[in-house]
């Protein structure tokens, strides 16, 4: 398509009219819509980064709560099915604020017991990856 818009140094409606079309759609032109990319996709598997008490921790006895944080967001319903205690042990709450969650004990641990935690293969992150 071509415009052609006289360019002379009388400026009435009509060259005006010309110049804003013109304008118009050279920016239509640059305008592309679609969704943004968002960049790579997350094919990722998460992991614990972090946990309180520490593996090997000792003198425990008056701990009120477990933390976990894991590498992104998880799919909580999957964490909370794939996490194991023995021996077992009870949760007054559980508490979840981005990849931080907090298992609330309901009573103290047994002293000088050995608690064994972990979070199986079956947790998944938001976006499903194991």
């Amino acid at each position: 398509m071509t415009l052609l818009c006289r360019s002379g140094r009388r400026r009435g409606a009509a060259g005006l009219s010309c110049w804003f079309l013109l304008g118009l759609l050279a920016l239509a032109g640059c305008a592309k819509v679609e969704s943004p990319s968002g960049g790579p996709l997350d094919a990722d598997a998460p992991i614990v980064a972090s946990t309180y008490p520490d593996s090997g921790a000792t003198g425990m006895a008056d701990l009120d709560s477990l933390v976990i944080t894991f590498s992104e967001p998880m799919n909580r319903r999957s964490v909370e099915t794939a996490f194991q205690i023995v021996p077992d042990v009870e949760f007054s709450r559980l508490e979840w604020k981005d990849e931080v969650w907090t298992l609330r004990l309901r009573s103290p641990l047994l002293p000088h017991s050995t608690y064994v935690a972990f979070v199986g293969a079956d947790a998944e992150d938001r976006l499903h990856n194991k």
